[in-house]
């Protein structure tokens, strides 16, 4: 790499994400909860979505996650005033002090189609 700066760098590693995601997240802003069990305790965070696809999401929080966790999300979808709750898997996290928390890309599992189409609709109409 020619320069071998930071934003070659960054700019490398955001190109071979959005290459191996099935799905183009859209920024969207609006509050999550995450709920995660460890040991036989489950506990509730308070989170921010960062963008949103039908497939997965990105949140800020200062939860205690880590990769690979298995969590459950619920969303009070806007406008609607209903409860969507899922099931989805830290897919990474990194550090993100400026936004208040770490930030985590999730990704949806046993998701049904009609909780895809009102993710997408979230997605599109946000």
């Amino acid at each position: 790499m020619v320069g071998n700066s930071n934003l070659d760098e960054n700019t490398f590693l955001l190109q071979e994400e959005a290459c191996r995601r099935a799905y183009e997240r859209v920024p969207v802003d609006f509050p999550v909860m995450l709920i995660s069990t460890h040991r036989g305790t489950t506990s509730f965070h308070e989170a921010r979505t960062a963008d949103l696809c039908e497939g997965g999401m990105g949140v800020v929080t200062s939860a205690p996650l880590t990769p690979h966790q298995s969590i459950s999300i619920e969303i009070v979808v806007p406008l609607a005033n209903q409860l969507l709750k899922l099931n989805a898997v830290i897919k990474h996290q990194r550090p993100c002090a400026s936004l208040g928390g770490d930030c985590y890309g999730l990704e949806f599992y046993a998701a049904t189609e009609a909780q895809r189409k009102q993710l997408k609709r979230m997605a599109y109409d946000s």
